[in-house]
């Protein structure tokens, strides 16, 4: 997704796979262009709405604040994520590392008593 454009600004043609969208969030209207499949932006939004209701409680009038707080969440989310997956890569290269030396070590058990 790129950048969002607010209703009143005029319209950037998609380019290759892109298509023009538009989305709400946080009540204001966005258009915006993405290569993503509709469903997947609307998603995107839904959860990014989610955010706002949960860090704003709906009744914040300071829309940028609550914005910004949504999005740290989502960051903050993110960066959990790739810890744990970066966890679950080096634990996955240790196991593979710890196979391939069995099997090197079965290997020379099988090879000495041929």
């Amino acid at each position: 997704m790129s950048a969002g454009k607010r209703e009143k600004e005029a319209p950037v043609a998609p380019s290759g796979g892109a298509q023009s969208l538009r989305v709400s969030i946080a009540g204001e209207s966005i258009s915006l262009i993405s290569d993503q499949p509709e469903a997947v932006v609307a998603k995107v939004a839904g959860y990014i709405n989610d955010k706002v209701r949960e860090v704003g409680g709906g009744t914040h009038p300071d829309k940028f604040r609550i914005l910004a707080l949504a999005a740290m969440s989502v960051a903050g989310e993110l960066i959990e994520a790739k810890s744990r997956l970066e966890e679950n890569d080096k634990a996955t290269h240790e196991m593979l590392a710890q196979a391939k030396s069995m099997t090197e070590t079965l290997d020379r058990a099988l090879a000495s008593q041929g």
